[in-house]
């Protein structure tokens, strides 16, 4: 039986009501602890005209299940099939029954669909789970769900990272491995890389004012696009 407050939409949509941001920052406001997972989703569909990179920390990996289900693949999934966005964002109660009304108007999508609906189910089948073996789970989805959907000049991804240092190993990587170089990130942070594996160490969990500024940094320093 399902207890988690975020397996239910009414939760979602009271958040939606509350003008709750989904996307980035700190969901419901709630610093970084070592429980935390740091998400950076990434909507690129130049069909659709989403282009979506931010970085969001959630207090679960259940909320992250939430946030999937709910709005993250509604909105990734819609642009992929109707291409036309009415809205930048969706919010879907049940998404299987919107891909099965789909359907019937995309018949040469309904293999794209099948895939969506796989996607979906996967998901939804890791509610039940200890926090543990949930957040490994939700790790292994995201991995197989970034491996699915980049094709035709459309991506699909949501990284996901089970600690600030993780996150910011992910983004000292990137820049290492792409032109822009360690110094550009170091720029665009105004941090020195030391500085920033020491910011992002378990440090964090003490510091009051990173555990609510370090999302900051990702979200509007990076230069890089993932």
């Amino acid at each position: 039986m399902r207890q988690s407050k975020y397996a239910f939409p009414s939760f979602w949509k009271q958040k939606i009501e509350e003008n709750e941001p989904f996307w980035e920052g700190l969901f419901e406001n709630k610093p970084i602890t070592q429980s935390s997972v740091i998400l950076n989703p990434v909507i690129m569909n130049p069909y659709s005209d989403q282009a979506e990179n931010s970085w969001i920390v959630y207090p679960n990996p259940q909320s992250v299940i939430g946030y999937l289900k709910y709005l993250y693949l509604p909105t990734a999934f819609i642009g992929l099939i109707e291409e036309e966005m009415d809205n930048p964002y969706y919010f879907v109660e049940d998404l299987i029954v919107l891909l099965d009304e789909l359907k019937e108007e995309n018949i040469n999508k309904m293999n794209v669909i099948s895939i969506m609906e796989r996607d979906y189910i996967q998901l939804d089948e890791l509610w039940d789970m200890s926090e543990s073996a949930c957040l490994e789970k939700v790790v292994e989805w995201t991995r197989n769900f970034n491996k699915t959907w980049n094709w035709h000049n459309v991506s699909l991804n949501v990284h996901l990272f089970r600690s600030p240092k993780e996150a910011m190993n992910y983004v000292i990587k990137a820049y290492e491995t792409q032109e822009l170089g360690i110094e550009q990130l170091e720029n665009d942070l105004g941090f020195t890389v030391q500085q920033l594996r020491e910011i992002s160490s378990d440090a964090i969990f003490t510091n009051e004012f990173m555990k609510r500024k370090f999302i900051d940094l990702l979200d509007n320093r990076l230069a890089i696009h993932y």
